[in-house]
């Protein structure tokens, strides 16, 4: 097989997997302030979320299937994506995130002298 063949199925099979995830194909098996970690069918990725949907892309992590940088989509597109995993963040009083952010409120009510 020659680059140039290689190439166009690593972008076939990119594109592949941003429309699935666009489409919400995917599970999520855990998630962070900065990541979140999938699988669609049954290929993993970690995928970087922490600085808005404009920065949404695989997180270098070994896990990942195959690099995804959400390239073929538009912003509005990445901007659905991203707001499904800030309400799995949001909703899932258990994830990293949550207790990230009630450590930080607490440390606020502790200096502010409230707790």
């Amino acid at each position: 097989m020659k680059t140039a063949q290689i190439e166009k199925l690593i972008t076939v099979l990119q594109n592949h997997f941003e429309a699935e995830i666009l489409k919400g194909n995917y599970s999520i098996t855990k998630i962070t302030q900065h990541t979140a970690e999938i699988v669609v069918a049954k290929y993993p990725f970690v995928i970087w979320i922490a600085n808005g949907p404009s920065h949404l892309k695989s997180y270098d992590d070994r896990r990942n299937t195959i690099y995804i940088g959400f390239d073929s989509i538009f912003i509005e597109e990445k901007q659905t994506i991203f707001d499904r995993f800030q309400a799995q963040r949001l909703t899932d009083k258990n994830s990293d995130y949550m207790k990230a952010k009630k450590a930080e409120l607490e440390a606020l009510k502790k200096e502010l002298g409230e707790v």
